[in-house]
């Protein structure tokens, strides 16, 4: 193989156009490869090579970024290594490639270039089926995709292993081989030496999954454009009315960016996915605690991060021509005020709002939260009713019940709470000459 006459697709070529293009390299075959096929393809090109040193390996490792160092000073090309401060003996897999992403996106390139060739895309494909992946795992590795500000590209997803090898044989170029390859305690080694050799055996294993992993990918884009003409899942809530009746794998893809994108939910596992997504298919309002006090809360066709908030403190006496701030940030505000006849027309009108505001008998108030078992009469009920129910039949938010001011009387009898109506005790008489007039607003 002529490694100067690489060819690059028609979607990486525009990329390998920019200014400066870095190139990971580990100093295996792989990237020892893309390194010298890069150079030879386009020589006036100025690449930046980066090498990321894990520490796993101790003095090998060591030896690794200096091979790396050495041929890029040989090859004329500037050279960064970074090394993984505080590593973690025995790092799994993702932490290694986090560690790796940072030192990436550290770096003063736009366009990163990897060198993942056939196998990785059948090993990926095989991992990420054990998982339960879907299209858009399942479509990794790319040709060209975005991780942050930078582009990363792939130009060797056509060729084998053994082709790659073979044409470093044949124009004597050397590399390091990572003794970790051959450590079978990691799934992706016991996929490439156990289980692709007995696919092999019946198909040509590796051409096949590159095209399956290529049509994936063709669904996964057409799924993402249409997810992107009909919601904005960029916001830190997810509004799904858009969705409604719409396949369930719109409803997957909206979820799983979303998720993405909340801090809060980054540790959910497959299973509390699968049930929240459930819930929003059917349009069932649903809760999953995910900290402390924090809830990923599906309500009223709206997906959201919210913390519970419980405010507990001893009953508070309530001065008139005053306004007594709440800790959610509401305010309420009490005065006191003739009963004129103008008001009582107003109020015999019924165009009060009597959810953010009343007219009741004047009198001492006292203000508290809402507890389990409250219940009073409201005006124009038979009876006492639970508050839990008001707040029910007014659907009044589980996420807001306890944040709620309760006004009540000297004796301890509810008035009102903000948002239901008032309570019978708290209509005034013909006899009445002066009321207290309660505001609630946020």
């Amino acid at each position: 193989m002529d490694i100067s006459a690489l060819c690059f697709s028609k979607e990486v070529g525009p990329y390998l156009g920019r200014v400066v293009v870095g190139i990971a390299c580990s100093g295996g075959a792989d990237s020892m490869f893309l390194l010298h096929a890069l150079k030879n393809s386009f020589p006036a090109r100025d690449l930046l090579v980066l090498h990321f040193n894990h520490k796993q390996r101790g003095e090998s490792s060591d030896d690794d970024a200096n091979f790396v160092a050495a041929v890029s000073a040989q090859m004329g090309l500037k050279c960064v290594i970074g090394e993984w401060e505080n590593a973690i003996p025995h790092a799994s897999e993702g932490r290694l490639r986090a560690a790796r992403l940072a030192f990436f996106a550290q770096q003063p390139v736009e366009v990163i270039c990897f060198g993942h060739q056939l196998e990785d895309i059948a090993e990926t494909l095989l991992m990420r089926l054990t998982r339960g992946s879907g299209s858009e795992g399942l479509s990794a590795p790319r040709p060209i995709s975005r991780v942050g500000q930078q582009t990363f590209l792939r130009p060797l997803l056509n060729i084998s292993r053994s082709n790659i090898r073979a044409a470093l044989h044949e124009h004597g170029i050397a590399w390091r081989e990572d003794s970790s390859n051959d450590n079978e305690d990691y799934f992706r080694n016991r996929i490439r030496k156990q289980i692709l050799p007995i696919l092999a055996e019946q198909a040509d294993p590796l051409r096949g999954m590159a095209r399956s992993r290529m049509l994936l990918e063709e669904d996964n884009t057409a799924v993402d454009f249409w997810l992107n003409s009909i919601v904005n899942v960029n916001n830190s809530q997810l509004d799904c009315t858009p969705l409604i009746g719409l396949p369930k794998a719109l409803f997957r893809r909206a979820l799983n960016r979303h998720l993405r994108s909340e801090p809060h939910a980054l540790e959910l596992d497959s299973n509390a996915v699968d049930l929240l997504l459930e819930h929003m298919y059917q349009q069932q309002t649903f809760q999953l605690n995910i900290g402390q006090h924090t809830f990923l809360v599906y309500e009223d066709h709206v997906l959201q991060v919210r913390e519970k908030k419980v405010f507990n403190f001893p009953v508070l006496a309530v001065p008139q021509n005053t306004a007594l701030y709440w800790p959610d940030g509401s305010h309420i505000f009490i005065e006191s005020t003739p009963l004129t006849a103008d008001l009582r027309t107003r109020l015999s009108s019924k165009t009060l709002n009597n959810t953010i505001e009343i007219y009741c008998k004047p009198q001492d108030i006292l203000a508290r939260t809402w507890v389990d078992g409250d219940a009073y009469k409201p005006i124009g009920m038979h009876g006492h009713k639970k508050v839990q129910d008001l707040f029910t039949d007014r659907k009044i938010s589980k996420w807001v019940r306890h944040s709620l001011p309760v006004f009540c009387s000297s004796d301890g009898q509810i008035l009102w709470i903000p948002g239901l109506p008032p309570a019978d005790d708290s209509k005034l008489s013909l006899q009445d000459t002066a009321a207290l007039h309660l505001v609630w607003s946020r």
